[in-house]
C-alpha cells in the first residue's frame, strides 16, 4: 500500500447506507407522478447517470425526506445480474428532488474523511471489481450484495488532500479519454457515411438506365432449410452451412461457421451455393444484408438466406450485390414490410424488385469502383477500431497506476 494510505471499512466513512424505495410498475409514470425515480438502468458505465432512463413517481413527504438524494451521494447497485451487481453512479444534483429504487443503496459519505470523487474512481477500478466478486451471492441471472457485506468492504484511504489531488487528476485524464473515444466513434460514423455516399454516387445516374424486374435476369432463386436434427447435425468440418449471421453488408463473416455432413448436403441440392452466387438475408433484423459467395467450394444455406444466381450475359453479380445494398433496393425492401408484423421477403417480392440495368461493361466498371472504395473504407474502419481499442483500455490503466492490482495490506 502507498505510504500514508490505510485500509478502512466502507461503513466507517459513510454517514449512512440506505436501501431505496419500492414502487410497483403500475405506480411509475402515472399522470400525477412528478418526482424523478432512479432505477438500475439509470447507472451508466462511467459512474454517470443516464438521465434519459429516469422515470417518475409520486411520494409522501416522509418518503422524500428518507430517500431523497443529495449532491455527491453514491448509488450502488446491489441486486441485478451477476455482471451488473456493483455498478455505481455519483449523483450531481441533476434534480432538486430525486429518489431511487430498492435495487440500489445510497452511500452518503462523511466528506471530512473521504472525497466522493476519489471513492467513485476506486469503485470503477479493476481492483474494486475483484473485491466485490468475492462477496456477490446468487446465480448468473440473479445476484446480490448484502448491505452488511458492503459495510465491511475494505477501501484505501489516503489523506484527504491527496484524495482530492488524485481525484482531480483522474477526472481530467478520464475526461480526455472520453473525448478521444467520442472523436473516434464519430470518425467511425463518418466512415459509414462515406461508404453510403459512394453508393449514392455510383447509382446517381440510374434514371437513364433500363429498368428490369430482378427475376428476369436471374437463372435461379432459392433458399434452404434447417436440416432435420437442427444443431445436432452440425459438424466441425464438411460442407459450409451459411446462416444469416454470416451474411453482412457486402462481405461474409464465417468466424462462427458451422458445417454439414456430405450426406445431409446431398439431400439439400435445391440450396447448394456456388461461387459468385449473391446471398440475401430475407428475414428478421438482418433483412436486406447482402454479399457474394466467393469460395471455390460448394456450400449450403438455411431458410433465412436466399441464393440469387445471375444470368451472367445480362447481370454482373457484384453489380447486383451493390445494387441491393444501395438505397435503390433497400427502399423496396422497406416498402415490402409496410403494414406487416413480420420482417420477411418472399421469392415473388424479390423477383419483382425493379433494378437498373446499364450495359454489362458499365456494370463491371461501377462494381469494381465500389469494391475498391469499400476496401478503402474497411481499411479505415479497421484502423479506427484498433485506435478505439487502445483508447478503451486507458481508463483501467490509469486507475491501476493509482490503485494497483490485487494489492494486499
Amino acid at each position: 500500500m502507498n505510504e500514508g494510505w490505510r485500509k478502512v471499512r466502507l461503513g466507517d466513512v459513510c454517514e449512512s447506507i440506505q436501501a431505496g424505495l419500492i414502487r410497483k410498475a403500475n405506480e411509475v409514470n402515472i399522470v400525477e407522478a412528478n418526482i424523478p425515480y432512479i432505477k438500475m438502468d439509470c447507472l451508466g458505465n462511467s459512474s454517470n447517470l443516464i438521465l434519459r432512463n429516469i422515470v417518475y413517481i409520486s411520494a409522501s413527504k416522509e418518503e422524500i425526506k428518507k430517500y431523497n438524494l443529495k449532491d455527491k451521494d453514491i448509488l450502488f447497485n446491489v441486486r441485478n445480474s451477476l455482471e451488473l451487481v456493483g455498478k455505481v453512479a455519483i449523483f450531481k444534483s441533476e434534480y432538486p428532488i430525486a429518489l431511487y429504487n430498492h435495487m440500489l443503496v445510497r452511500l452518503r459519505l462523511n466528506q471530512l474523511i473521504i472525497s466522493p470523487h476519489f471513492l467513485i474512481q476506486y469503485f470503477i477500478s479493476g481492483e474494486f471489481k475483484r473485491e466485490i466478486e468475492l462477496i456477490k451471492k446468487g446465480t448468473t441471472s440473479v445476484a446480490a450484495i448484502y448491505q452488511g457485506d458492503i459495510e465491511k468492504l475494505q477501501i484505501p484511504l489516503p489523506p484527504l488532500e491527496e484524495q482530492k489531488r488524485i481525484a482531480n487528476d483522474l477526472d481530467y485524464r478520464l475526461n480526455e479519454v472520453e473525448k478521444a473515444k467520442q472523436a473516434t466513434l464519430e470518425q467511425l460514423e463518418a466512415a459509414d457515411a462515406l461508404w453510403k455516399a459512394y453508393l449514392q454516387e455510383a447509382f446517381q445516374d440510374n434514371e437513364k438506365w433500363e429498368k428490369v424486374k430482378l427475376g428476369d435476369v436471374l437463372l435461379f432463386i432459392g433458399s434452404g432449410v434447417t436440416p432435420l436434427g437442427g444443431h445436432s447435425v452440425y459438424s466441425n468440418d464438411g460442407i459450409l452451412f451459411i446462416r444469416s449471421q454470416n451474411v453482412l453488408w457486402g462481405k461474409n463473416d464465417f468466424s462462427d461457421a458451422v458445417f454439414l455432413p456430405q450426406e445431409t448436403h446431398k439431400n439439400m441440392q435445391r440450396s447448394v451455393v456456388l461461387k459468385n452466387d449473391v446471398l440475401l438475408n430475407i428475414t428478421g433484423a438482418s433483412i436486406g444484408r447482402c454479399s457474394i459467395y466467393d469460395n471455390n467450394e460448394e456450400a449450403n444455406v438455411n431458410q433465412h438466406v436466399t441464393i440469387l444466381r445471375t444470368n451472367k450475359n445480362k447481370l454482373y453479380e457484384l453489380f447486383l450485390m451493390y445494387c441491393i445494398i444501395s438505397p435503390i433496393i433497400q427502399q423496396q425492401i422497406t416498402d415490402c414490410q409496410a403494414g406487416g408484423t413480420r420482417q420477411a421477403l418472399n421469392f415473388l417480392q424479390i423477383k419483382n424488385f425493379q433494378i437498373p440495368l446499364p450495359p454489362l461493361e458499365e456494370q463491371k466498371r461501377i462494381a469494381n469502383y465500389l469494391q475498391e472504395k469499400l476496401a478503402q473504407v474497411e481499411t479505415l474502419k479497421q484502423k479506427l477500431k484498433e485506435q478505439l481499442g487502445v483508447v478503451e483500455v486507458l481508463p483501467q490503466a490509469y486507475l491501476r497506476e493509482v490503485f494497483g492490482e490485487d494489492k494486499k495490506d
